[in-house]
């Protein structure tokens, strides 16, 4: 059982940096062709799919809008989180530029990092690469913090993909590599599936040592405001 939490608890904390982890100039751009549109309301349902069987489903969902000021400029940020049955306390904030996604750091009632930080290129061309912050947050610190910076290469932008929620084709695939611990020698290299104007569909996350398929994040349904 301790086994178990442990794996569904790297899970989580997985999935938050397939959206976190440069410093660019930003306009905001969120009516059309966003490699993840951003409403207030939008849904995203996922399963986790383990090789012995189907996981915990996750909610990845657009909860508040706030406007920020950004090195003299107004930025409209989109406050998101997952969770599995109860919201956490904090938001990570993103929006969309004319070059892609752009994750601008978290917030909490107990603190706020803002960055400026190109998450998803888009569109982008099969080959590109490019470094990504990987931000965190310490729940037993309650702070957001700057972990390393990962690389992040477009290896595909014509990709398909098989889901619960149906066979996705055009996929922009986004790949990286993370340790699962510290104290963990090898990595994990993560493969995720972006649809424009549809968002994140699937992640496949496969160990680095063995060359396995260790999890897949799954599309399984998504509602949009």
């Amino acid at each position: 059982m301790k086994a178990k939490l442990l794996l569904a608890t790297i899970v989580l904390a997985s999935f938050i940096s397939l959206f976190f982890c440069s410093e660019n100039s930003i306009s905001i751009k969120e009516e059309k062709d966003n490699i993840l549109p951003l409403s207030v309301g939008n849904k995203w349902i996922y399963t986790i799919e383990y090789s012995y069987g189907q996981g915990d489903t996750i909610i990845w969902e657009v909860l508040s809008k706030t406007d920020f000021n950004i090195d003299g400029s107004k930025v409209t940020a989109y406050g998101m989180n997952y969770y599995i049955k109860t919201l956490p306390n904090y938001n990570w904030l993103f929006c969309n530029g004319p070059d892609g996604l752009y994750a601008l750091g978290g917030i909490s009632y107990t603190d706020t990092l803002i960055v400026k930080d190109l998450k998803q290129k888009y569109p982008a061309v099969e080959g590109d690469s490019y470094q990504v912050l990987d931000i965190r947050y310490s729940r037993s610190d309650e702070i957001f913090y700057i972990k390393d910076t990962i690389t992040y290469s477009v290896v595909s932008t014509n990709d398909t993909l098989e889901t619960p929620a149906g066979k996705f084709s055009g996929c922009y695939v986004y790949k990286y590599r993370i340790k699962p611990a510290d104290d963990v020698s090898c990595y994990e290299v993560y493969f995720d599936y972006f649809v424009p104007n549809l968002g994140l569909v699937g992640t496949v996350v496969i160990g680095e040592c063995d060359n396995r398929v260790k999890y897949k994040i799954l599309l399984s349904n998504y509602s949009f405001k």
